[in-house]
């Protein structure tokens, strides 16, 4: 059925499919352990590193059906997950601290940015060997 549907199409549209149930799982995990007494920023770093497998094999399998080498794209996939954490930490900051954008706008603008950034690195870094 998705096969009729142009490669790009199919690709955004698993894209944000499996962003956003990941999303809705690192969710529902971080609010678990957080109840459970670890503090937020332990719950939210635990419930990343539980989701990101997850992220990882849904974009690799539907997003973008990619048959590369997991020994490959598995630690550049870690590698642009961690430059996202990173643009989630530093552009918040610069955009409503350092140039003093409202903070509506500030993390409105990051995510934009970094998702766009990320669907790039793992279009042309990370899933090079699609099928």
């Amino acid at each position: 059925m998705f096969k009729r549907i142009p490669a790009q199409w199919r690709r955004l549209f698993f894209y944000l499919l499996v962003g956003g149930v990941t999303s809705l799982a690192y969710m529902a995990v971080g609010i678990w352990l957080e109840a459970s007494g670890l503090s937020s920023a332990t719950s939210g770093f635990i419930a990343f590193m539980l989701i990101v497998p997850l992220v990882y094999l849904g974009h690799r399998w539907l997003t973008f059906e990619s048959t590369g080498s997991r020994r490959v794209e598995f630690p550049r996939f870690i590698a642009s997950s961690l430059l996202g954490l990173l643009l989630y930490t530093f552009l918040p900051w610069l955009f409503n601290t350092v140039l003093g954008f409202m903070p509506v706008l500030g993390f409105f603008v990051t995510c934009v940015i970094v998702p766009v950034l990320n669907y790039t690195l793992l279009r042309r870094f990370v899933f090079t060997g699609r099928s």
